[in-house]
């Protein structure tokens, strides 16, 4: 006789086990073919205001179709020539900061559409260099997570185990075995939403341990910072004050107020010292590229994505989508002035 479970054959039961699982795979391409356009989306939709909905500079600046062209399952923003060497823009009248921006001579070029990668613009935590079986230094500054062999092991097997769905907690207590509170939470984050709640677990064991841990604060920051801003913010400003010459606390305090308030002028000067603490590093001028957007100096706001793209090789996706939107802006502006 054959199996039944609620009157569907075992036959019929691993039929629809096929199904669900090709179901999930097609759904795994799709998010990830999808990741890059709903960051970038994210990121300019916070440049207006998620309370009230009211516009603001840049979303009246948004075109009102999707220009650009598919890549990948991509839609980006058309930017010609992405493989020239951009060239050097000239300054904003009146702003004697933009003048100390010390672009690289020659600018870099892009290698099949690939920016440069740049070096870290922020010293290695000691908890890296104290648990050396986890963590390697990459020639960039930048540390990534390994595992000693035996731990790969014992990850191996639970993988084999097949109870991968059900037991998630195994993984977690494999990962984090003989590791202190917050580098364990740092290897948790590397699994993404998978350990998030692991990984706050930790944090917050940590910051038990030591309250005033620069980085357990930085990174518990950064998690909960979507979910909490207000919190998040209050931190980045402690870190500030603990150390008011960290590149990390200054960028990470004026990147959290360009993208969180309609009126980012308080981020501006927290964004230039940051800039000036590691020259080479772009990302302080892309923020003050969408704070000026924000605040309406169009003109300024174009400079500034101008010379982040000299750093990068040629325009990211980023801000190629906003330089569009205020050139449609600006052209609709003088379109209106001359009727």
């Amino acid at each position: 006789m054959k199996q039944k479970y609620l009157g569907v054959s075992a036959k019929k039961i691993e039929a629809m086990k096929q199904i669900a699982q090709q179901k999930r795979r097609k759904m795994m391409k799709l998010r990830t073919e999808n990741f890059t356009f709903l960051l970038t989306f994210v990121i300019i939709l916070f440049a207006g205001c998620s309370g009230c909905g009211q516009k603001t500079s840049l979303q009246e600046a948004q075109p009102p179709n999707g220009e650009g062209h598919m890549h990948d399952g991509v839609l980006h923003p058309d930017h010609p020539h992405v493989n020239e060497r951009p060239k050097i823009p000239s300054a904003p009248e009146s702003d004697p900061f933009f003048e100390t921006i010390e672009f690289p001579d020659p600018p870099p070029q892009k290698v099949d559409g690939h920016p440069p990668l740049s070096k870290s613009p922020s010293p290695v935590p000691d908890f890296v260099h104290n648990n050396p079986d986890h963590f390697i230094v990459n020639e960039r500054g930048y540390f990534d997570v390994i595992y000693p062999k035996e731990k790969s092991k014992k990850l191996e097997a639970w993988r084999a185990s097949g109870d991968t769905a059900t037991d998630m907690s195994k993984q977690v207590e494999i990962i984090t075995e003989g590791l202190d509170a917050l580098p364990a939470a740092v290897v948790l984050m590397q699994y993404g939403g998978i350990h998030r709640e692991a990984a706050k677990a930790h944090f917050e064991k940590a910051l038990v341990e030591n309250p005033d841990d620069f980085y357990a604060l930085l990174y518990w920051a950064g998690l909960i910072k979507a979910d909490n801003p207000a919190e998040a913010e209050s931190i980045f400003r402690r870190l500030v004050e603990m150390r008011p010459d960290s590149f990390r606390a200054l960028y990470s305090l004026g990147r959290h107020i360009v993208r969180t308030y309609s009126d980012p002028s308080e981020a501006i000067p927290y964004l230039e010292k940051a800039y000036h603490l590691a020259p080479h590093y772009a990302g302080p001028l892309l923020d003050l590229g969408i704070a000026y957007t924000k605040l309406g100096e169009f003109e300024k706001a174009l400079k500034y994505f101008e010379a982040c793209d000299v750093f990068t090789g040629g325009p990211s996706d980023v801000s190629a989508m906003y330089v569009s939107s205020i050139k449609k802006r600006l052209s609709l502006s003088k379109q209106g002035a001359n009727q």
